[in-house]
């Protein structure tokens, strides 16, 4: 599935290489530190418990809440699963995916 259209009521569907999303914002962050950092800065993001991290630009905002943009597109970036942000092996923080979406045209990084 690459999108639900509810207004339409439609489920839109595509091939496999379509199905990654080049961006994630979560809610509110929990960071190690305590305090989050004062600009953007890189990071290897995990989408999922199983999942490999993957390298991104991390936006801190002024609500708490956190945009990555990905070098490459994900798959199976799901609201209400955990991302969790990664300095080599130093845990970040942490924060409940909210949305995901775009193509790797729209990731910047």
């Amino acid at each position: 599935m690459l999108e639900l259209d509810l207004a339409r009521n439609a489920l839109i569907v595509g091939a496999a290489d379509q199905l990654g999303r080049a961006w994630l914002r979560t809610g509110p962050v929990n960071w190690v530190a305590g305090e989050p950092p004062s600009a953007p800065f890189r990071a290897d993001v995990q989408i999922r418990y199983r999942a490999h991290p993957a390298p991104a630009l991390v936006t801190p905002s002024d609500d708490s809440a956190t945009e990555a943009r990905f070098v490459s597109p994900l798959r199976d970036i799901t609201p209400g699963q955990a991302a969790v942000f990664y300095d080599g092996e130093i845990c970040l923080g942490g924060g409940i995916i909210a949305e995901a979406g775009g193509t790797i045209a729209d990731a910047g990084a």
